[in-house]
């Protein structure tokens, strides 16, 4: 008779899983060796059974881990995606706009909805625009048929696992991080109730929002630079500076990205009677203070900050 010890690995873990579906641990052994074993697909029925009969039982962020990370097998993906409160199947004729605050993107959101019929939608809860935290509930709101979603996140364990299961290939947008700051310097900044910057004087304004913004924009440029440099066929982190001076040329791109091809007149076409980009403030920081930020990409040595630090080059 064949003992425990001696019976294959996957045998041996299906056997675990049979005896105790409800355990995590002989569900994650199943895709470690589902792994091992070159995305062996006999183990893929076993997977979506387990899902299935018992997904109250399974650590969400186990699941999140493991899509982010490596990709749900094919066969569990939907099941997986049900099991966190996602839609079993990819939205259709969607985009997700992800990137820096203050990038002037509206030529491009208004071309995007004109052809392809695109409701305006985004990731933050209302009142909230500054927090940087992914919130599952209000992307599962969000992440539906026909939007345009924005977005102003960096690229979380939790976020990547969202955009795996549902197939969502963002559009990341970046400008010069010093003149992302500056454009907040004597402009409406609001945290919450009982948050008063506008009264502060100028020069307070500055020193506050480059300590409230560098972190958070280094961030985030710095995860989707690491993601887009493993998967550069699926992702790509753009500058504004680059894209703004053929907005047409670069609808084009994303359309095609995503198989829809239309000719550069029709999008010029609904582009027609956009109003001009607003003239957002231009960097004055000090070399001091300049020297403070760059501090921060001290944390992340493989990235090229040069793309939203142009004085680095």
């Amino acid at each position: 008779m064949t003992t425990a010890a001696a019976r294959p690995p996957d045998q041996a873990a299906r056997q675990r899983l049979a005896e105790s579906p409800d355990h995590p641990d002989a569900l994650a052994t199943l895709v470690g060796f589902y792994y091992a074993r070159g995305q062996n697909p006999h183990l893929v029925p076993a997977l979506a059974r387990a899902l299935v009969t018992a997904p109250s039982m399974l650590d969400p962020l186990w699941i999140d881990t493991v899509a982010a990370t490596r990709g749900l097998p094919m066969g569990i993906n939907e099941t997986a995606a049900r099991t966190l409160g996602y839609p079993s199947k990819p939205p259709r004729n969607l985009i997700l706009l992800n990137g820096f605050h203050r990038v002037p993107t509206q030529p491009l959101e208004i071309a995007l909805m004109r052809l392809l019929g695109l409701r305006r939608g985004g990731l933050h809860v209302h009142g909230e625009l500054r927090t940087t935290t992914f919130d599952p509930i209000q992307a599962r709101r969000e992440l539906v048929d026909g939007r345009l979603v924005r977005a102003h996140v960096p690229a979380s364990l939790r976020l990547r696992a969202c955009l795996n299961m549902l197939q969502i290939r963002p559009i990341i947008l970046v400008r010069n991080i010093f003149e992302t700051i500056a454009s907040y310097v004597g402009g409406g900044y609001f945290i919450t109730d009982g948050h008063r910057f506008a009264d502060l004087g100028e020069e307070r304004q500055r020193r506050l929002l480059l300590l409230r913004n560098a972190s958070d924009l280094v961030d985030l440029f710095a995860s989707w630079s690491v993601l887009a440099a493993a998967n550069p066929r699926l992702l790509r982190v753009d500058r504004y500076e680059d894209v703004s001076r053929d907005w047409p040329g670069y609808v084009l791109r994303v359309l095609e990205e995503r198989g829809v091809r239309v000719t550069r007149e029709r999008v010029e076409a609904a582009m027609v009677g956009l109003p001009p980009e607003p003239g957002f403030g231009r960097s004055h920081f000090t070399d001091a203070e300049k020297a403070l930020v760059r501090e921060l990409y001290v944390q992340y040595p493989t990235v090229d900050f040069r793309a939203i630090d142009p004085e680095l080059s």
